[in-house]
């Protein structure tokens, strides 16, 4: 079998992305995207992937016809207006080349992430074979004019990030990174380097100024914090014979002995007077886009047991806890 074999190249391509770090359907939708999306991206794993059935065999010999019927127009044309030859190239292929290679840039970002961050073994093993049909459209419409190394990078983000989850980036979701500003972008970037899971507790972050939140808001990244924020309803958990509350972030929570008070010299607005902890919380599509960013959540709720500790005193038991695997409805402290 020939090296120009298109499947010859997709065993390449397959090879070379299992030493990457993707695997079965991840990688499968790995090659999908690329095949998408790629044009000249071939050039980046060194190989050629063509177009797979029989139909879109077909659709291709229709398109060089095509061409090759416009190119003989063309040079009939040019053989009589050479200027135009000039105003040809410059109004079609100059945009066309530079939208492959946003586009290149795009995914070459993605596969670099991808290598960074490989799927997890769950991600690599389950969902669909190929990203939507739908994502893929839409997505290639914003790679192709992401022409800064800025907007490379976080539609590179994207594309990874689906490649493990499917289904992550709805249009609306694409729809709000597309409008994100640079400075929305940075501010959004840094609030969410304090949160635990969809949550921004203010006793991490601090309150929010009211640019912020209106950026962040008037983005669709957060919802409305109001006056003070959200608050956080805490459960009741037995440690060690003493009852304690306990505030959950999903996959990770925290407990406070439920008789501890707050030092005197210590700010009441981190809870309200029921003992709920206030937070900013991260809308379904900032919660979707926080997912293409670092998850520092283990590290910030150590942060918080020591802010904690100086809350309410250092001799006060707080402790960290995760849900058991077994049982979603026990929690098991990780201290």
């Amino acid at each position: 079998m020939g090296t120009d074999d298109h499947l010859d190249n997709e065993i390449e391509v397959s090879a070379q992305l299992t030493q990457s770090g993707v695997t079965a359907k991840a990688k499968s939708r790995t090659v999908s995207a690329i095949d998408r999306l790629g044009g000249n991206l071939v050039d980046f794993l060194n190989t050629k992937i063509e177009k797979r059935t029989s139909r879109d065999r077909a659709i291709i010999r229709g398109e060089k016809q095509l061409m090759d019927a416009v190119v003989k127009s063309a040079v009939e044309r040019i053989e009589v207006d050479p200027a135009f030859a000039d105003r040809a190239v410059r109004a079609h292929f100059h945009d066309v080349l530079e939208n492959q290679e946003n586009k290149d840039g795009v995914v070459s970002a993605a596969l670099e992430d991808l290598r960074t961050n490989p799927p997890t073994g769950a991600e690599a093993t389950t969902g669909p074979d190929e990203l939507s049909p739908e994502f893929q459209s839409r997505f290639g419409e914003y790679a192709k004019v992401a022409s800064t190394d800025e907007l490379r990078s976080r539609w590179g983000r994207v594309l990874a990030s689906e490649i493990r989850k499917p289904g992550t980036f709805s249009p609306k979701v694409l729809r709000v990174i597309d409008e994100l500003t640079p400075q929305t972008a940075r501010h959004f970037e840094r609030f969410c380097g304090f949160r635990i899971g969809k949550s921004v507790p203010i006793i991490l972050f601090g309150e929010i100024n009211f640019g912020t939140a209106l950026s962040l808001t008037s983005s669709e990244l957060i919802i409305d914090p109001g006056q003070g924020g959200h608050v956080l309803n805490p459960s009741t958990i037995t440690v060690d014979g003493t009852v304690a509350r306990l505030y959950r972030f999903e996959m990770l929570a925290i407990s406070v002995p439920a008789d501890a008070s707050r030092q005197a010299n210590k700010p009441k607005k981190y809870f309200d007077s029921d003992h709920r902890m206030r937070v900013y919380l991260l809308s379904p599509s900032g919660q979707a886009i926080a997912s293409i960013l670092p998850d520092r959540s283990e590290e910030r709720l150590r942060e918080m047991q020591e802010k904690l500790r100086a809350y309410y005193g250092q001799d006060t038991s707080i402790q960290t806890w995760r849900p058991n695997p077994n049982d979603r409805e026990e929690w098991i402290s990780y201290d």
